[in-house]
């Protein structure tokens, strides 16, 4: 069951015609099922009283969730890491147990190895791990080391040295991967199109983005977003070096969509309008004083269905919080058009809408379901549940480029 809100249109607020929204707790005769921090399925955890403008974005709702996330779960211990970030001009594999340095001069061209180790200086077992250098993004560690308390790990990257450079590295864990729950409601649409930065993807086009801080889905850590024209996007590590992305949609949970999240997950053309990223703040009148609330947005501005051009286009966006806002790694989705005009493909007949961790994680709110609610400023969020014990860990190693190659401490 998932929790809808009942708010007012865009349209309404901006006339004035609008109450304050106030989300209050639920009399606590209501059940623990109901909580939508206590399992995968949202319910009726709040109600709505006439005060918060925007649910899907309002701070006081993320800190109603962050803390009764917090009083959800017991206690697990400790989590803290320590970090050593080393490098060697050896690029041979194996190096790295030998001399290591925190600088070295290399010759243009040459190869060196980056060396990690991270040992667990806290008190529980950390299960779920990323490396987020810059030099390299996201490293995907995933969630097949545990790494007991005491004990240490270690990898390495080779690299081509170009220029001189410092690489900073930062390590997460985490004790298991969060899932997401998910409520429904109005959102003002983040219309970015007029200012933000144009993807100009091609038919079943990807674009990479750098993000401005690194972004947690599903326990993963990575600064690099991965935007596909078909209404998706993935969070992509070293490892992926895809150009092109799927144009047929899956259900959810699925291998074949890893680290996804997927506002629109169709078919879609590139013959109108264009894909956009870029920031955007919600004025926050949920708060005293007023405020506002940063996002980096994504927006599928005026595209056609595949193939295009359709007699409709769609219009739709997804937005991630970004860090130090309180309740990190949440997601919402926001629908302003999805009507092209084909009943076989409108409003999500033909899409799956939701986030994907693998096979067996998931929170999927749609699969080739037509939703007319999917028009007009319908949105979704999808909340980080489940809240884990975390730590990170940063260093720095550095490569001087000369036309000699030398090594020093």
């Amino acid at each position: 069951m998932k929790t809808h809100w009942q708010i007012p249109r865009a349209s309404q607020l901006m006339s004035g015609a609008f109450f304050l929204i106030v989300l209050m707790l639920l009399s606590s005769a209501a059940s623990a099922q109901d909580n939508p921090l206590d399992g995968p399925v949202a319910g009726p955890w709040f109600r709505t009283l006439p005060n918060v403008t925007d649910p899907l974005n309002d701070p006081q709702i993320r800190k109603l969730l962050e803390a009764r996330a917090r009083e959800a779960r017991a206690p697990q211990g400790t989590a803290a890491i320590a970090l050593q970030t080393k490098v060697t001009a050896n690029p041979a594999i194996g190096s790295c147990s030998g001399p290591v340095f925190d600088a070295v001069k290399a010759n243009i061209g040459n190869e060196v190895r980056y060396c990690y180790r991270v040992s667990n200086t806290g008190t529980v077992a950390l299960d779920v791990h990323d490396l987020v250098s810059t030099q390299f993004g996201g490293i995907r560690l995933g969630d097949s080391i545990t790494l007991a308390p005491g004990a240490s790990i270690s990898v390495d990257e080779l690299h081509t040295v170009n220029d001189s450079q410092v690489n900073t590295a930062t390590w997460y864990a985490r004790t298991e991967a969060p899932s997401y729950s998910q409520i429904d409601g109005s959102c003002t649409f983040p219309e970015i199109s007029p200012t933000g930065t144009p993807l100009n993807l091609g038919d079943d086009g990807t674009g990479l983005i750098t993000l401005p801080d690194p972004f947690p889905v599903y326990g993963a850590m990575t600064n690099t977003l991965r935007v596909c024209n078909n209404g998706y996007v993935s969070f992509p590590f070293s490892e992926q070096s895809e150009t092109s992305c799927a144009f047929g949609n899956v259900a959810f949970p699925s291998v074949a969509a890893p680290l996804t999240i997927a506002p629109f997950f169709d078919d879609m053309d590139s013959e109108t309008g264009n894909v956009y990223h870029g920031p955007y703040n919600y004025n926050s009148q949920g708060e005293s004083p007023a405020g506002v609330t940063s996002y980096m947005i994504v927006e599928w501005f005026n595209r056609s269905h595949f193939p295009g051009p359709s007699a409709s286009t769609a219009t739709f966006a997804m937005g991630m919080l970004r860090p130090g806002q309180g309740l990190d790694g949440y997601v919402f989705t926001c629908y302003d058009d999805t009507d092209f005009d084909n009943p076989a493909v409108d409003f999500g007949a033909s899409a799956t809408i939701g986030t994907n961790r693998n096979a067996g994680l998931a929170q999927q709110y749609s699969f080739n379901t037509a939703n007319p609610l999917l028009n007009g400023s319908f949105g979704l969020g999808f909340l980080p549940i489940n809240a884990v014990e975390t730590a990170s860990a940063t260093d720095t190693a550095a490569v001087v480029a000369f036309l000699f190659q030398d090594s020093f401490e």
